[in-house]
């Protein structure tokens, strides 16, 4: 498995073998705090491009990016996790494209590497808070605390809150 780099040219991850007992998380930091997400979720990871904005949009939406053609929106998760001193853009600065429809891009301060997962080396949180709260674990990662982040979550929570953007701009749309 090749672990992805920040680098003028995207990085595409490649799927891990179907033997391999424990799977893989990508490893980065957004404003200082260390998070995770499966690779699985991951289409590729690109450095920070100019972003076309998007009027009346949430704040941590950051704008649209275009990905040969196709638009996708870019969040930036210090915004939508809510932490206090977002990190300024720098060089080291990333975008994760999820995959999915539609694709999701994350901006975040650095990414690490990838990192081995057992999910019995980790603390799951209970299913009710995973409905209410965008952490689904915690693992510990060279003595650091990371939390494991629900795609699935961040995806619901910027698609609801682009719908109501959406739909308050224009009653008369309807979005299903």
């Amino acid at each position: 498995m090749n672990e992805p780099s920040i680098m003028s040219e995207p990085t595409m991850l490649m799927e891990t073998d179907a033997d391999d007992s424990a799977g893989h998380l990508l490893h980065f930091t957004v404003t200082g705090v260390q998070y995770c997400i499966g690779i699985e979720a991951i289409e590729r990871i690109i450095p920070l491009v100019a972003l076309q904005k998007v009027p009346s949009c949430p704040g941590y939406m950051c704008g649209i990016l275009n990905l040969h053609g196709l638009p996708i929106p870019a969040i930036d998760l210090a915004l939508l996790l809510k932490l206090d001193n977002p990190d300024p853009y720098t060089l080291d600065t990333a975008i994760i494209v999820c995959q999915g429809e539609p694709g999701m891009g994350l901006i975040v301060s650095e990414v690490k590497g990838v990192i081995p997962f057992v999910a019995d080396d980790c603390y799951h949180y209970s299913d009710d808070n995973q409905q209410q709260s965008p952490i689904l674990a915690t693992v510990f990662n060279a003595e650091e605390i990371v939390y494991i982040l629900s795609t699935d979550w961040i995806v619901g929570k910027v698609a609801v809150q682009l719908n109501k953007t959406i739909l308050s701009d224009n009653p008369e749309k309807d979005m299903r």
